[in-house]
């Protein structure tokens, strides 16, 4: 649409120039040759002013229409932003389309529909440009010779003819009112355009307005929706959290005080007996009840055990397993079937607490003597086998720990088994990635 537009006025610009040539060129040759056949007097004689030289009259009026039209594209092509440039340009337009209408006598006067075109593609409202368009168009029909010349005397182009025949003249004059009407044509299928495209330019922004509005609202119920998933995760996590805590501190202080009550009944059966002996066993246990503390400080810091930030995971399991045997009086092995134990540190965590909950139940409630503990592997599962001695039990009443360990084994995606016949065994099979073996 817009290159429409554009072709349009640069074939008004165009027309422009070739009537300025003919009436140029017209009035030239009627000068002469109304002196090369001795009408020179008869014409002036019949007009109220002095003719200027036709030659000078040409020059100034093509010279002034070409500084126009270079005034006219630069405005469109670079589109200046300061206020007062543009009406310093406009209004140097309307002087040089002035300076044309004197220079030819207002012999045709289409340069105007050239200015008032520029001004109305720097207008964007709708009705300020109708309203320019009808002052416009006012002015384009009083800017007349036979209007103009009763204030400022002039020569008029039909005066200049009478040198020709009558058949010549009217032919001329005839052509003169051919470039005016195409010019006026041309003038009005711009404005038209113009409207329609301008039309369209508006009906587009409304819809990009709508589709804007439109987003604005689906992003504000998206905003809405993420802010409540935000709270709904932020509690999820917090409730994870304070069940990873809630293990942490099960594991530590649980495993711990485990160890160190059941060492203290041993003290209490052989005190009478055997006080080195219990000084020994009270020895022991307060090697256990200081590891537990340090246990606790490092769950609250870290969360995960503080063995297992100094030792490989096989050798944190066997010094656990040696202290827990010798404050307890209980016969611990843990025999490591499965290789290299390469794990991450979450898979580290899961497995050691699992066999330290799994020791801690096995002494708390099945009083055993005896435990064994089995680390086997099949491809990428790990086999964790925690078997006692102890009582057992008919119905296994899950508590706060086994809880827990099963809550440990699910985030890695394993799973947990339980067996009460000939004392109690918990089996767990986790998915392993096995570090660098893997």
């Amino acid at each position: 649409m817009y290159k429409r537009l554009f072709s349009i006025y640069v074939l008004l610009c165009i027309w422009n120039l070739v009537a300025l040539v003919f009436i140029c060129a017209v009035t030239i040759h009627a000068s002469y040759l109304m002196c090369a056949i001795g009408t020179a007097r008869t014409f002036l004689n019949q007009v109220s002013a002095v003719p200027h030289s036709p030659w000078n009259s040409a020059l100034l009026a093509l010279g002034c229409y070409l500084t126009l039209i270079v005034i006219l594209f630069y405005k469109r092509l670079h589109l200046p932003q300061h206020a007062n440039i543009k009406w310093i340009a406009v209004a140097l337009e309307v002087v040089l389309a002035i300076t044309i209408l004197m220079a030819l006598d207002m012999g045709y006067s289409g340069i105007l529909l050239l200015i008032v075109i520029d001004l109305m593609t720097g207008i964007q409202a709708q009705e300020k440009r109708l309203t320019l368009l009808a002052i416009s168009l006012i002015l384009y029909i009083f800017a007349d010779y036979n209007i103009v010349s009763l204030q400022i005397p002039m020569i008029s182009f039909q005066q200049y003819l009478i040198g020709y025949s009558n058949a010549l003249q009217n032919l001329l004059l005839g052509i003169r009112s051919a470039f005016s009407s195409v010019d006026l044509i041309l003038f009005l299928l711009y404005v038209l355009l113009l409207m329609r495209t301008q039309q369209k330019e508006t009906q587009r922004i409304r819809m990009l307005n709508e589709r804007v509005n439109h987003a604005n609202e689906k992003l504000k119920q998206m905003n809405t929706q993420l802010l409540d998933y935000a709270k709904k995760t932020e509690k999820i996590a917090e409730m994870r959290e304070r069940n990873r805590l809630a293990r942490e501190i099960h594991d530590t202080i649980g495993h711990a005080l485990t160890g160190i009550s059941a060492g203290i009944d041993a003290c209490i059966t052989m005190v009478d007996i055997s006080p080195e002996n219990t000084k020994q066993q009270l020895a022991r246990i307060s090697v256990v009840a200081r590891q537990g503390i340090k246990d606790v400080r490092r769950s609250v810091t870290k969360l995960r055990p503080d063995v297992l930030e100094t030792l490989p995971l096989e050798d944190a399991l066997r010094q656990m397993v040696a202290e827990t045997g010798t404050a307890t009086q209980t016969a611990i092995s843990c025999d490591n079937q499965a290789g290299p134990l390469h794990f991450d540190p979450d898979e580290e965590d899961t497995v050691y607490r699992v066999v330290q909950e799994s020791i801690t139940n096995a002494i708390r409630h099945g009083g055993a003597k005896q435990i064994f503990v089995t680390l086997t592997r099949k491809e990428k599962w790990l086999t964790l086998t925690v078997r006692d001695t102890g009582v057992g039990c008919a119905y296994i009443q899950k508590g706060f720990g086994l809880q827990h360990m099963e809550e440990r084994v699910a985030l890695l995606g394993g799973n947990i088994s339980y067996n009460s016949g000939n004392g109690f065994t918990v089996i767990a099979n986790i998915p392993i990635r096995w570090g660098e073996q893997g």
